[in-house]
């Protein structure tokens, strides 16, 4: 048995209940074929990155579960089926399966969902460079542009021009 991870976009115009069935789909497929689902996630209705069956946004639903691979080829051949599904991407987790299933009972017992990002990690925020002043380091009211160079004529110590 191993730890798979699938990510799958469904249709954006899919009605309430129609997300849920191709939820309870896919999960019957893979408990079907002896496996367990261990953690599953909406994540929303998202923007895509580029236009997949014509189709600009789309519902994405994420699905961990352990299984001996069987149950795979099935899940594609539904995904490619089922017109619900616009694009999905199935992955083998590093993860040993009980401690996998393990961590995300724990993580459920939290309470605590799963973030994007982790700010508190060390080395983050500023730019690129490590700052977290200003663009320039600096802490003053300066301001940020060079001043304009003025041209000769507006300066006081200009050559003037005399007519005879």
């Amino acid at each position: 048995m191993h730890c798979y991870e699938t990510i799958y976009i469904l249709h954006p115009d899919l009605s309430e209940e129609a997300v849920e069935a191709a939820k309870t789909k896919v999960e019957e497929i893979i408990t079907g074929a002896g496996g367990r689902v261990y953690r599953r996630e909406n994540w929303g209705k998202k923007r895509l990155a580029y236009t997949v069956a014509k189709q600009q946004r789309g519902i994405y639903q994420l699905l961990q579960y352990i299984s001996d691979g069987k149950s795979n080829a099935e899940l594609e051949r539904a995904f490619r089926l089922d017109e619900a599904f616009i694009k999905f991407l199935t992955v083998k987790l590093r993860q040993d399966p009980a401690t996998a299933e393990a961590k995300a009972q724990e993580d459920q017992a939290r309470g605590e969902e799963r973030s994007g990002r982790d700010d508190d990690r060390p080395g983050r925020g500023g730019d690129r460079h490590g700052r977290d002043d200003d663009r320039h380091g600096r802490d003053d009211d300066r301001p940020r542009s060079r001043p304009r160079r003025e041209s000769a004529e507006q300066t006081e110590d200009a050559p003037v021009a005399v007519e005879d």
